[in-house]
């Protein structure tokens, strides 16, 4: 479970990154720029693309040069337990592929 939780965990991470970055119209090169890690871009978009884990070194990264884009505790809280299907989306859920309760057709 814990593993579950970690995976859905990183993907609202990257989907918040993803949406802040968008709205502030930050590229994803001017991201890899304010990195100053080596092969900053293509960790970047394996990262913000689900193809590698975050480290806590992208999380600190992402905090430092992108203040606003994680998303808070109750955030992921809520969107892990909308995962699980403890509880259900609430009205006007923006990420309908998280949900464990699907319509059925």
């Amino acid at each position: 479970m814990s593993k579950f939780r970690a995976a859905v965990m990183q993907n609202l991470i990257v989907l918040s990154v993803r949406g802040f970055k968008n709205l502030k119209g930050v590229a994803q090169e001017e991201l890899a720029r304010l990195d100053l890690r080596s092969d900053s871009m293509n960790m970047w978009n394996a990262r913000l693309c689900g193809r590698a884990n975050l480290t806590t070194q992208d999380i600190v990264t992402l905090m430092m040069v992108l203040p606003g884009a994680m998303p808070g505790e109750e955030a992921i809280q809520r969107f892990v337990e909308v995962a699980e299907g403890t509880v259900a989306p609430p009205k006007f859920w923006d990420f309908p592929d998280s949900s464990a309760r699907r319509p059925t057709l």
